[in-house]
């Protein structure tokens, strides 16, 4: 999208025909015959409908083409995390009849699939293996003995990009076809989506799914008969048997669906189609008592959050280092913020709806433990209702400054993204620091480190403040895009506040001393020179935790500055220790008891010193003494 010569208006003209919920997209021969259209004008209304549409669908076709075709022959993502379980049980399936196989014949199925033969089956805790959902691999079954693990992640990518096309479709009734082709090309480019094309993960089939019967409720025709509703219900039950997490936001759709056709009048249809689902949930319920022992099924390590858990779980699932939402797609804060603005004053179509879509995913569909996988996998429910939000942002967006802020939210999107392309498995090593902002700070940004700033996966008080403080951001975020849409100005705040961030990741890496005594594994200095006030040390391969998530050993600082004073304090740390003073620091000086540091330094240790602003005006606390 062309930044200069921005007009004050919109770049996305208004449509000249927007449909409102429960409209059909195609008017019919019989509708225009029935007003008695002169045939030139039934012409003309005809082709500049259906061929106008036609037109935009041709280029969305055209670039997901292209992008497939990136996809396919790119480097590989690993075989790794839940889809060795997915494998697993649709190759078992196939040639057994049950869910789990040999591990000598598991071990060749590894070596033709990856090229690396497998000692062991994918077992969880409890050594369990059947552990995911199953029903979606037994499906495919018959694609897995053909074809094996190509065979999935080939069908994954083509119902994903149907996924796609038939959003594009249901945003083009909202925002007109402009903006909703620019947010569903993000939505294909973008994290988390972009990254589960191609594994044969359920994240794929869960969006796809969700998107059509979303769309064959919204637009259902007042006079829809028995097939097109109990296509719709199909659809709906059948996605939590792709996966639990979908449940909830199944069973609002399916609320809406019933909505719908009672209101045509139709309640006898109605109650039958509610008796069937009704007694699909039965065998739904009996299938995983049968299979996992359970009726939440494969939901017991990757539960929703609790009430209790919400701000901790989602804050970190939208912000840590290996799985964060806006850390590595901050452009979906727009998404919110068009849903937010379309609920409100005079409302666009759906946006209420999608709006309370967003937050039912949100809170029911953001699991705890997100295990080995690509970042903000989770997020994959939401993404249908985000990219409609997005749709109508950008389609009521005015005025540069408004396009600017934009564009700051989409640079570090896209960035990620290209970072995808050249290497997709690099965002599976985000486990304790971000390696992803690693590559970029020393191959392309060369002064601006963000990952520094996000929270890691451990509980400690340390990260949930890391994780509060961008949460707070984000929602000031959401708020001020919201507000830019009536006045530009409200945008300037969203620039400051990229800005801010900017500024605190700024630094710059520099030599220094630093060893861990042999006969003193557990005690590491750090001798800065020149003495500097605000500076990281990270130490140990990026893709190894010090610790393991869950315990909370915490490190014994000590500082010393050029005067001879010096100040000590305990902190929890994991890969990254921060120090913030406002005197320059002559030597720090690291402890612990629980952990070997000789290593970790032995294979390499950066320095980087801080050049933020906003760090030498708000000098830590804590060595304001010195």
């Amino acid at each position: 999208m062309p930044v200069g010569g921005m007009r004050s208006r919109s770049h996305f003209p208004e449509p000249e025909l927007v449909y409102d919920v429960g409209t059909n997209y195609e008017r019919s021969l019989s509708e225009f015959t029935a007003r008695k259209y002169l045939p030139e004008d039934f012409m003309i209304s005809f082709f500049m409908n259906v061929f106008g549409n036609l037109k935009k669908s041709v280029v969305l076709v055209a670039f997901l083409a292209v992008l497939g075709t990136v996809i396919l022959f790119i480097r590989q993502q690993f075989l790794t995390g839940d889809e060795l379980r997915y494998l697993l049980y649709a190759t078992s399936f196939i040639r057994h009849l049950t869910l789990v196989m040999p591990v000598e014949e598991w071990s060749a199925v590894t070596l033709q699939a990856a090229r690396f033969p497998s000692t062991t089956l994918p077992s969880g805790g409890n050594s369990a293996v059947v552990m995911n959902g199953v029903y979606l691999p037994v499906f495919l079954s018959p694609v897995a003995g053909l074809f094996s693990l190509a065979g999935l992640r080939f069908v994954t990518l083509l119902t994903g990009f149907f996924g796609l096309f038939r959003l594009f479709r249901m945003a083009s009734g909202i925002t007109g076809q402009n903006a909703a082709l620019a947010a569903t090309m993000i939505a294909a480019l973008s994290l988390p989506l972009i990254a589960y094309l191609h594994v044969f993960y359920m994240e794929a089939f869960l969006f796809t799914f969700t998107v059509v019967s979303w769309e064959r409720i919204c637009y259902r025709d007042r006079n829809a008969g028995w097939k097109q509703d109990s296509l719709t219900a199909a659809i709906l039950v059948a996605i939590p048997f792709i996966h639990m997490r979908g449940c909830v936001v199944a069973v609002f759709l399916s609320f809406l669906l019933l909505q719908k056709i009672w209101a045509s009048n139709q309640k006898k249809r109605a109650v039958l189609i509610s008796a069937c689902a009704a007694a699909v949930g039965v065998v739904f319920i009996l299938a995983n008592l049968a299979v996992y022992g359970a009726i939440t099924g494969p939901v017991n390590s990757a539960r929703p959050p609790l009430p209790g858990e919400w701000f901790s779980v989602i804050s970190m699932q939208l912000f840590n280092v290996r799985h964060g939402f806006f850390a590595y797609a901050p452009i979906w804060i727009i998404g919110y913020a068009g849903l937010l603005y379309g609920s409100l004053g005079k409302p666009v179509p759906l946006a209420r709806q999608a709006l309370i879509l967003a937050v039912i995913a949100a809170f029911t569909g953001v699991g705890v433990n997100p295990g080995e996988c690509w970042p903000a996998r989770f997020w994959c429910l939401s993404l249908p209702m985000l990219t409609v939000g997005l749709a109508i942002w950008m389609r009521h967006a005015r005025g540069l400054a408004t396009w600017l802020a934009f564009l700051l939210l989409l640079l570090p999107t896209l960035l990620n993204t290209g970072l995808y392309f050249y290497d997709p498995n690099v965002f599976v090593e985000n486990r304790q620091f971000s390696a992803t902002w690693e590559i970029l700070f020393r191959h392309l940004t060369s002064a601006f480190r963000p990952g520094y700033l996000l929270p890691v996966e451990d509980d400690d008080p340390a990260d949930m403040l890391a994780a509060a403080y961008f949460t707070f951001a984000s929602m000031a975020v959401i708020l001020l895009c919201v507000g830019a849409l009536r006045w530009r100005l409200m945008s300037l705040p969203v620039i400051g506040i990229f800005l801010a961030i900017a500024d605190l990741s700024h630094v710059k890496l520099v030599p220094c001393s630093g060893e861990a005594g042999i006969n003193e594994p557990h005690r590491l200095v750090v001798s800065p020179s020149p003495p500097i006030r605000a500076f990281s040390i990270m130490s140990g391969r990026p893709y190894e935790s010090w610790f393991t998530p869950g315990q909370l050993h915490r490190f014994h600082v000590s500082v010393f500055s050029e005067a001879g004073k010096s100040m000590s304090w305990s902190i929890p740390a994991n890969q990254v220790v921060t120090v913030s003073c406002n005197v320059p620091v002559r030597q720090m000086e690291l402890r612990t008891d629980d952990f070997d540091l000789t290593d970790e330094v032995n294979y390499h240790i950066d320095f980087a010193i801080s050049r933020s602003v906003l760090r030498r005006w708000f000098a830590a606390r804590s060595c304001r003494e010195l």
